[in-house]
């Protein structure tokens, strides 16, 4: 066990396997890696990577020397993984924050969200800025939405106006009338549409 904390080696990234792997697929694994790195196989041989191959196979192929490898293992990984499960700060903050974003699109408001964050342990404060950060954001992009509406509805109308003019002015057929009719109607709705979005923002 000593050797193996002094020299510690992953084996399992070595051979590119689950340390749950059955002792077929270290072999199969094995064999795999030896066509492609032994010498007597590739026309590109890697000497330094088929000695390390060969030292992971001969104890993960052995289940004494397995055994006693994985006991030294698990302590390796475990401490490895804990320290890779640690969030960063930042990490914390962007999952709040998807969190808050995901409340408010199912219809919750400031108040229901920043509720739900204080019960998961996030001090009130904090999570009454998290939530007023996003809900902020919401209603900015709601507001360009509904203004850019308000504008196409308004561009409709317009045209709506001047080609019911020219055909007033043409003495045009009813083909001229059904076009400004479909515009003043699609226009009004956008522009009803954008309004409510900008007021509601």
């Amino acid at each position: 066990m000593e050797k193996y904390e002094r020299n510690w080696k992953d084996y399992y990234e070595i051979l590119q396997v689950s340390p749950r792997a059955e002792q077929s697929v270290i072999t199969v694994a094995y064999k795999r890696l030896a066509q492609t790195y032994h010498p007597d196989v590739t026309r590109n041989p890697d000497t330094a990577r088929m000695v390390e191959i060969n030292e992971a196979y001969e104890v993960l192929s052995d289940p004494t020397r397995r055994s006693e490898y994985d006991r030294v293992f698990r302590t390796k990984y475990l401490s490895q993984e804990a320290e890779a499960e640690v969030p960063t700060d930042e990490e914390i903050v962007v999952g709040l924050m998807r969190f808050a974003a995901e409340r408010a699109a199912e219809g919750k408001n400031r108040s229901q969200v920043a509720d739900e964050l204080a019960r998961q342990g996030v001090p009130y404060d904090v999570a009454a800025q998290i939530v007023s950060q996003i809900f902020d954001y919401r209603s900015e992009l709601k507001r360009k939405e509904g203004g850019k509406q308000i504008g196409c509805g308004l561009l409709m109308l317009v045209v709506g106006g001047i080609i019911t003019g020219l055909g007033y002015a043409a003495a045009s057929g009813g083909g001229t009338y059904l076009i400004t009719t479909g515009l003043f109607i699609v226009g009004g709705i956008t522009l009803i549409m954008g309004l409510y979005k900008w007021l509601t923002s």
